[in-house]
């Protein structure tokens, strides 16, 4: 199943035409697509796909030498494949002169690691060679900090050779439900909140059974591949995992603030900080600050959050209960999920509000997040900076019908948010799971008050 992509592949066909050398550098974190994407732009082209693995780099370069001569078909290089960078590049560079052809080197940081220099000689032979041939080449990684330093970054060697970069994020929520054409809009949202946006964790369920079924089979089952992806991502990108996993999950129990999670964690602030650092960079945690925040990167009331979906509901339900997980005591970690799940899924639908508020309101905002102070709190606050217009709004997940006293302590908390006080003009807007009281409706219709419920978001994905 192939879903969304348009503009990536809109932009490779347009570049494909250029009719001259390109040389695109695509990365994004594991399992989110990357391989997908190009195979599907590469289809009915001529393309070569390498891809690096744990072999030592002379088996590495044995391996693309075959690939490149079984493409051209060269018996002479089958059987006397080449034992260096130098000789594959020549031969490459040749074979690309006068033809349009696709050359994917996938897993890029596995190539670096055997040999920081290789991102030297793809330089070398670009500037001299294949810059003046009709090659497309593409670089591909799922380590985005090695990515984003060692290839893209003003220090590396390739730093302003290359002719496009991508960034292949994880599916936004209108698409990633088209997985699950079968389930009612409840359960999309509560899929979602527990899968993410990534296309490898979205086809693990089954959209023919339901979505409680789905869980307890994919993550409770020991033999699954989404009960054990958190543990082997992990420790594929880190060095010390034990210490990730105490931190995710503190942060998985609702603890925002730096201080917090060393104390839940045990560990030592300094160290707190360099390791949600590492998260950070592998788009694992963010970093969230008021939206009103003058200087976001200073300021000192920034909260993390485990930024994917999946992660977040691994470390909330199945890393506290693996001692029963393995032991089989599935049953009691199921009645846990049922007992908290609900809960769990209003904090992403805070996420999903501030996703869909452009598709819904008309008015057009420049930031969108949300607002605290003390023990104050705004689920959403959008900022339009040029024209002075601030947003206000609160989520519910409940199955309770939303009152006016949401919106009535809504008031009260919006005038201790300190922006543009005197010549901001005010705009609300509530989102509910179950729709709104009569009496809230009636506020809303004479207080110009915009309401959402999942009607509207049905509206959105186009059901």
């Amino acid at each position: 199943m192939f879903i969304d992509r348009d503009d990536e592949l809109n932009m490779l066909e347009d570049r494909w035409h250029s009719n001259r050398a390109e040389f695109l550098v695509i990365y994004g974190r594991r399992r989110v697509g990357k391989t997908e994407l190009m195979t599907k732009f590469a289809k009915d082209k001529r393309s070569v796909y390498l891809l690096a693995t744990y072999q030592s780099e002379k088996d590495i370069i044995r391996r693309f030498s075959n690939r490149l001569a079984e493409y051209f078909g060269d018996e002479l290089v089958l059987m006397n494949p080449y034992e260096d960078w130098d000789s594959l590049f020549t031969y490459l560079c040749d074979k690309t002169k006068d033809e349009r052809i696709i050359i994917i080197f996938d897993e890029l940081p596995y190539l670096i690691e055997r040999n920081r220099a290789f991102t030297s000689i793809i330089q070398r032979y670009w500037d001299e060679e294949l810059s003046k041939t009709k090659i497309f080449l593409m670089l591909c990684g799922s380590s985005v900090s090695m990515m984003e330093t060692e290839v893209l970054g003003y220090k590396s060697p390739l730093y302003g050779r290359r002719t496009g970069q991508m960034k292949i994020d994880p599916l936004r929520f209108i698409d990633a439900v088209k997985f699950f054409p079968n389930y009612d809009i409840n359960d999309k949202i509560r899929t979602y909140a527990v899968l993410g946006g990534l296309p490898a964790y979205l086809l693990e369920f089954n959209p023919k059974e339901g979505m409680m079924e789905n869980i307890y089979v994919n993550f409770l089952r020991k033999d699954r591949f989404l009960y054990g992806e958190v543990m082997f991502l992990l420790r594929e990108e880190l060095k010390e995992p034990r210490n990730y996993f105490s931190i995710l999950k503190s942060i998985a129990i609702g603890k925002r603030k730096l201080n917090e999670i060393a104390q839940t964690s045990m560990l030592e602030r300094n160290l707190v900080g360099k390791y949600l650092g590492v998260l950070k960079d592998l788009n694992i945690v963010k970093r969230e600050v008021p939206v009103t925040e003058r200087n976001p990167a200073r300021s000192k009331k920034g909260l993390y959050f485990i930024r994917d979906n999946y992660i977040r509901f691994w470390f909330s339900f199945v890393y506290p209960n693996l001692d029963l997980i393995e032991t089989g005591e599935t049953g009691r970690v199921e009645r846990i999920i049922r007992d908290n799940f609900e809960k769990y899924v209003s904090l992403s639908f805070e996420d999903l509000a501030r996703e869909l508020l452009p598709k819904l309101c008309e008015i057009r905002f420049t930031r969108i997040g949300s607002w605290w102070h003390g023990e104050d709190e705004i689920d959403l606050v959008a900022l339009n900076e040029n024209e002075e217009k601030i947003l206000f709004g609160e989520c519910k997940w409940r199955n309770t019908k939303l009152d006016k006293s949401v919106y009535e302590k809504l008031i009260e908390r919006k005038e201790k948010v300190r922006w543009k006080d005197r010549n901001r003009k005010e705009y609300f807007a509530l989102f509910s799971k179950s729709g709104f009281t009569n009496a809230m409706k009636k506020l809303a219709e004479s207080e110009g008050i915009m309401l959402y419920d999942l009607n509207d978001v049905k509206r959105v994905v186009g059901e």
